[in-house]
């Protein structure tokens, strides 16, 4: 006004620079990997606008307003779009192998029961080891297994598997790791179905994993022989057992004490250990998720066998952890917490509890 009005310094006429006030208007930011970030700090920054303004007709305690987060979805919860966090859940593991250093053995003191995590045995087999068809594919499963029990002393071995259900509280979870809808179903009839290429397409369907684990624990029921152990095999609700010889049919019989309407492996495969630690005096759980091991470390005082081990880890990072080792260098107040503290990284329908220093 003073320039253009009183000491005419500037032309009256002369064209107005736009004054851009950020007070209550978002700032623009270049689109990061913190996008959302951002999106959270406009957010709240609009928020606080509108409160100042209804602040002056009504008795709003701002002071006490601005100590919560001003967004839609707890920040330590959901990011802002409302999605959940994931967290690196493993790393509370290795945390508690860097505790215990002195726990990872070669082989457990006496003979054991090896639990086996199915879908983890069948895709840590490489693309050159998938044969074309079913029928052989449950043959090399069958040596694995074998193998795996002449290795570390297994007299016993459980074969876990998931039941895949629908609709499910997994669903969410499992649709993000993989679009389904154009995924062919297969039905498996007979030992002679072959493999289809793409193998990892396959593996993303419930339906189709659901009668590959089906057929194959069937296969077994008819035709699996080798060397004289027990083999538990589970079947949606049902668990069988199979004592298998060289060369006679398997002998079968149903387990009504591990029948379970469990839709996880995870939990399925705690039960299973107890189960076997009635009767071994060491148990090992052939598991690469930190779920398990967790739940075993927290479950340690219900096993009643001697020495509790997890076998965890992938390829040349396979290691034998001896978790009732862990167990007695972390003490009981420590294991009993870890549970809890486990909640805390989510799971698959849970958000992690994010916290930022």
């Amino acid at each position: 006004m003073y320039t253009r009005i009183t000491s005419h310094d500037v032309d009256f006429f002369a064209p107005l620079r736009a004054n851009r006030l950020s007070t209550f208007v978002p700032t623009k930011k270049a689109k990061t990997t913190k996008e959302a970030k951002a999106e959270m700090t406009n957010s709240d920054r609009s928020l606080f606008a509108r409160l100042l303004v209804v602040g002056r007709t009504r008795e709003i305690d701002l002071e006490k307003i601005m100590s919560y987060p001003l967004c839609a979805v707890s920040v330590p919860l959901a990011t802002a779009d409302g999605s959940m966090y994931t967290i690196k859940k493993s790393d509370l593991m290795l945390v508690i192998e860097s505790e215990c250093p002195d726990c990872i053995i070669e082989h457990t003191k006496d003979t054991s029961a090896l639990i086996v995590d199915s879908m983890v045995l069948i895709r840590s087999l490489p693309a050159h080891a998938i044969p074309s068809t079913f029928g052989e594919l449950a043959d090399v499963i069958l040596k694995l297994l074998i193998g795996r029990s002449r290795k570390y002393n297994a007299e016993r071995v459980d074969f876990v598997i998931d039941t895949y259900i629908t609709p499910s509280i997994k669903g969410a979870e499992r649709s993000k790791r993989g679009d389904t809808t154009h995924v062919r179903e297969l039905h498996i009839s007979n030992k002679h179905v072959k493999i289809p290429n793409d193998w990892q397409t396959f593996l993303k369907a419930g339906v189709n994993k659901s009668a590959m684990l089906k057929f194959i624990v069937e296969h077994w029921m008819q035709t699996a022989t080798g060397c004289p152990i027990m083999l538990y095999v589970t079947t949606e609700k049902s668990c069988s057992r199979l004592v298998l010889s060289q060369d006679q049919p398997p002998i079968c019989e149903t387990v009504p004490a591990l029948t379970t309407d469990h839709e996880e492996a995870d939990t399925r495969l705690i039960m299973h250990a107890v189960h076997a630690s009635e009767q071994f005096r060491a148990v090992i759980i052939d598991s690469v998720d930190a779920d398990v091991g967790v739940m075993a470390l927290g479950h340690s005082k219900k096993f009643l066998c001697e020495q509790l081990a997890l076998l965890t880890g992938k390829s040349e990072n396979k290691r034998l952890i001896d978790l009732t080792a862990v167990s007695e260098k972390l003490g009981e107040r420590m294991i009993q917490a870890l549970i809890g503290l486990h909640a805390f990284t989510g799971c698959d329908f849970t958000s992690g509890f994010v916290i930022s220093w």
